[in-house]
């Protein structure tokens, strides 16, 4: 009898689960109509069994599911992170074809397109003056200066032909930059300036930066600016189709009329600084005024 108990509960999971033959299936069944104790465990078994197994594969659904969830999450922290860095590559390399194509290009005006004259104020300050036949090259003027006295000037084309209003109000064809000072020995560069220190005597002065005249003691720590301007040996502009010297050490160069150092004061020292989208606010009908009555450009 116990043996066939035993055999009966060992095959109790398979018949439930389906997993066993119908002559196990037949005697199982049998056993239990004629065996109160196994007739028990049978009946727990047929609840029991299937709850566990319900509970075993919602769990292992839930793990599928979480290993899909942080499969997702994985692909889409990638999916972002390769999006920034080609929206980074595209924004830089958006930037750089656009500056390459309206503003920082490497090919200079050709001398059909500017005019260039040296001029000095009557305080003695340097001009540059680019006279364009037109308006939309708007990156400006280069200058570069070497340590042996040569100045080299450009003006840059862009590919694309840029209407800028608030150039054409700026400027109106005309680009105007101070550069460096004249004096007896000609023009000079604005290098910038440097402090050193200097160890002096009792009542010695400076000769060469401000004077310092010392009432006690014998010897003071002092610092002191040193300028060291250099004279400008050449100005050379660089075009499209060669180079033109303007300038050598030694020339003569006009000084502008009172109406253009007017107009160059009011450019570069306007009264709405601070103010306007652009940080400077401009009478463009004054700033016209002033530049229509300068007699060089008649």
């Amino acid at each position: 009898m116990k043996d066939k108990c035993q055999i009966a509960r060992d095959l109790m999971p398979l018949v439930i689960d389906g997993a066993c033959s119908e002559e196990s299936s037949k005697f199982v069944k049998e056993h239990v109509a004629e065996c109160p104790p196994c007739a028990e465990i049978w009946g727990e078994m047929k609840t029991e069994l299937p709850r566990v197994a319900a509970e075993k594969e919602k769990a292992e659904l839930e793990k599928a599911a979480k290993a899909m969830k942080k499969k997702r999450r994985k692909r889409i922290a990638w999916t972002a992170v390769i999006a920034a860095a080609l929206s980074i590559v595209l924004l830089m390399g958006g930037g750089w074809l656009y500056d390459e194509l309206t503003v920082y290009t490497s090919i200079p005006m050709s001398k059909d397109e500017v005019d260039v004259k040296l001029y000095k104020t009557s305080d003695g300050t340097g001009l540059i003056v680019y006279d364009l036949a037109r308006n939309d090259a708007n990156c400006g003027q280069g200058w570069s200066y070497g340590s042996s006295g040569i100045a080299d000037l450009w003006m840059y084309e862009p590919y694309i032909q840029i209407g800028d209003e608030r150039y054409e109000n700026l400027h109106g064809g005309y680009r105007v930059y101070e550069q460096g000072y004249w004096t007896e020995d000609g023009w000079f560069y604005n290098v910038d300036a440097y402090e050193i220190f200097v160890t002096m005597n009792q009542g010695e002065t400076l000769t060469d930066g401000p004077t310092a005249i010392f009432d006690t003691g014998t010897q003071t720590d002092v610092t002191y600016t040193v300028n060291e301007p250099e004279c400008v040996q050449e100005v050379w502009m660089n075009y499209s189709d060669g180079k033109e010297l303007l300038y050598t050490h030694g020339d003569e160069v006009p000084t502008c009329s009172p109406e253009m150092e007017a107009y160059v004061d009011y450019l570069h020292n306007p009264p709405g600084i601070g103010k306007g989208k652009y940080g400077i606010e401009y009478d463009y009908d004054k700033l016209a005024e002033l530049r229509a009555a300068v007699p060089e450009w008649q």
